[in-house]
């Protein structure tokens, strides 16, 4: 098994990546386990008071299906939908995590994915809503040196997290200036090409 750690989503706001000047505080990186049966949330921060319902973690397994995770009210029933049709349908475990694989026959394309959190009585309670890129079965397939882009990353995070330095995000987005249209806007679910740190950047610092 192998561990990541991960930026929590910052809400819609955070979908666009800030070309200059450091990102606000946000809570505790989320731990992910990389497992052959998928990813799960090994270690997460307590769900904010404010949010019912969080979608964490997007990912892809090897055969092309659609893994989501979050945290949400405990042993709550689920909805998961792609531009207003139900993809996958779960429920939160008594430790208030939740994990599913949604239909692997979802098109690749541009979606809104939105997760309902249902009450007893069968209404929406609570939900969350996150842009999101569905790549192709094949681009699904991760290699050494890319990541899968999760709610809440921008540009910026991802270069603070790779090279210590958000201001050297312009090196991800060269590299992969093919699938991305504006830097200022990614989506969650893409998949990027991640250089390795350039030792003479680090040198001249």
């Amino acid at each position: 098994d192998v561990s990541v750690l991960l930026a929590p989503p910052r809400g819609d706001a955070a979908d666009r990546a800030p070309q200059t000047g450091a990102p606000p505080p946000q809570e505790a990186p989320i731990v992910a386990q990389l497992r052959p049966s998928g990813v799960t949330i090994a270690q997460a921060q307590p769900r904010p008071a404010d949010q019912a319902v969080t979608l964490d973690l997007v990912s892809y397994s090897d055969e092309g299906w659609l893994e989501i995770s979050g945290r949400a009210e405990a042993l709550r029933r689920l909805r998961i939908y792609a531009n207003a049709v139900m993809i996958a349908e779960t429920w939160v475990a008594a430790d208030g995590r939740w994990s599913t694989r949604a239909a692997a026959g979802l098109a690749p394309g541009d979606y809104r994915l939105r997760v309902d959190l249902l009450g007893d009585d069968g209404a929406v309670r609570s939900r969350v809503e996150s842009p999101f890129r569905r790549e192709s079965v094949e681009a699904a397939t991760l290699a050494a040196g890319q990541i899968v882009v999760q709610p809440g990353d921008t540009l910026w995070a991802i270069a603070e997290n790779r090279y210590g330095e958000g201001v050297r995000y312009s090196v991800i987005y060269q590299a992969n200036a093919a699938r991305i249209r504006d830097p200022d806007l990614i989506y969650p679910g893409q998949i990027f090409a991640v250089p390795d740190p350039d030792p003479s950047a680090d040198a001249q610092r």
